[in-house]
């Protein structure tokens, strides 16, 4: 018995699914930044975790527009007025990335994590991060690592 393919198994690119999944779940931040009902927290962590996961299966992937478009603008060093967790996320995306595939300015990504300000006055987690990323632009610390840091401060701050 011939079935008819559905139109996603008709995609010759496996990776074509998942950027159009990622995509999808951008759409839904770009309603959030409307005041539209947007995705939740949560949902925004799927999305990071799913390009990461990408990225580890086929590291040839291009996620340069998802990430232009819903990673960079949330990273601490955009000025973003995301809450402290979505930060920490964009920039956990950002460290995931460069364990998985280091780029060839890996320095300026790295450099972009950093807030443009006093962290302390946000309090004692953003001090920390803060600190892993100075740490990690001195070499004192491996992406790996931070990456673990960072990690760990997010899933802090979410279980508040």
């Amino acid at each position: 018995m011939n079935a008819t393919p559905s139109p996603v198994e008709e995609v010759e690119n496996p990776v074509s699914r998942t950027v159009l999944a990622l995509m999808a779940l951008a759409v839904g931040l770009l309603s959030a930044a409307c005041d539209a009902p947007g995705p939740s927290m949560a949902q925004l962590l799927e999305a990071y975790d799913m390009a990461l996961l990408e990225l580890q299966a086929n590291p040839n992937v291009d996620l340069t527009q998802f990430e232009e478009r819903y990673v960079w603008p949330f990273v601490p060093g955009a000025r973003s007025n995301a809450p402290l967790a979505l930060q920490f996320a964009a920039a956990r995306y950002v460290l995931g990335t460069e364990v998985l595939r280091p780029s060839s300015n890996q320095r300026a990504r790295i450099a972009a994590l950093k807030f443009p300000y006093d962290a302390a006055s946000l309090g004692t987690d953003a001090a920390y991060y803060q600190r892993t990323i100075e740490l990690l632009e001195q070499r004192r610390l491996s992406v790996t690592q931070a990456f673990q840091i960072v990690d760990q401060l997010l899933r802090q701050r979410l279980a508040r």
